[in-house]
């Protein structure tokens, strides 16, 4: 009877941590775009180093993911993708754009 229970908890601390490693949030202000992965280091860095914004569409021509490059520290290489499977990713573009209208989507 132990051993069923040690494998439930076994289990539910592995759900618990699948969950947490896949919760992506995205927190857009007027002028920081804040990324949260999970269990990940924060980012925080100003829209204003945000370099370009590529666009990956699907074939019916909907938005699956966007590809944000940014500038930090005198580094130009950055980036991180958003995919669609998990957010709205048109409202985090549409936002981004509203804060800083000047930015390169490609």
């Amino acid at each position: 009877m132990t051993k069923k229970y040690e494998l439930g908890i076994i289990w539910l601390i592995y759900a618990i941590i699948t969950f947490l490693a896949g919760h992506f949030t995205y927190t857009i202000t007027p002028n920081y775009f804040i990324y949260n992965p999970g269990l990940g280091k924060t980012r925080k860095f100003p829209l204003a180093n945000i370099t370009e914004i590529e666009r990956k569409m699907s074939k019916n021509e909907e938005i699956r993911s966007i590809i944000v490059r940014y500038s930090e520290d005198k580094i130009y290489h950055n980036f991180f993708e958003i995919k669609g499977h998990n957010v709205n990713v048109k409202a985090i573009l549409d936002a981004i754009q509203d804060y800083y209208p000047t930015v390169l989507i490609r």
